[in-house]
């Protein structure tokens, strides 16, 4: 270590920096602080369109990336698509509900035929009823006044008859 005296300072040719021992460290000159760089004022910073890429630029800028025309083309045509879909759609259910309310008309209207005819049938029976009552009624009269025909008759043919004369007496 080299220890200096105020009257060899000014004699000698050193520099004018002190010797001072260090452990190997390097003293750098001092150098001027950069202002830190924050993303927020580099995106603000930097003008729409500075990169090539749309997405990246978008990225960058925290902005939503856009759509190239290809894609705004598509979606606008899928809600095109929808929309048609969504008409159609009610379409055919007007016409479903349309031809169900026809069908059930039409089964109705058979129905109802199936009743008259039944009805109908009905009546016929009960004619044919009171028919029948009052034909079994005369047949009755009838059955009774020839039954006693009948008997009378019996009588006559065995009267007339030599052997069955002792018989009935």
């Amino acid at each position: 270590m080299l220890i200096l005296t105020l009257g060899d300072f000014f004699d000698s040719g050193f520099p004018s920096t002190p010797a001072i021992s260090h452990s190997g460290s390097v003293l750098k000159p001092d150098e001027p602080e950069k202002p830190a760089v924050r993303k927020e004022n580099t995106a603000e910073a930097l003008p729409e369109g500075f990169f090539d890429d749309p997405v990246t630029d978008a990225k960058v800028r925290k902005v939503d990336a856009p759509k190239d025309l290809m894609d705004k083309e598509w979606d606008e045509f899928q809600k095109e698509i929808r929309q048609v879909n969504n008409a159609s759609e009610a379409i055919v259910a007007e016409d479903d509900e349309e031809g169900r309310i026809e069908r059930q008309i039409d089964e109705i209207d058979e129905q109802i035929e199936c009743y008259r005819r039944v009805e109908h049938l009905r009546e016929k029976r009960d004619l044919a009823k009171d028919r029948l009552e009052k034909k079994t009624g005369a047949s009755e009269m009838e059955e009774e006044e020839s039954s006693e025909d009948d008997e009378e008759q019996l009588l006559e043919l065995l009267a007339r008859d030599w052997r069955a004369k002792g018989a009935l007496s």
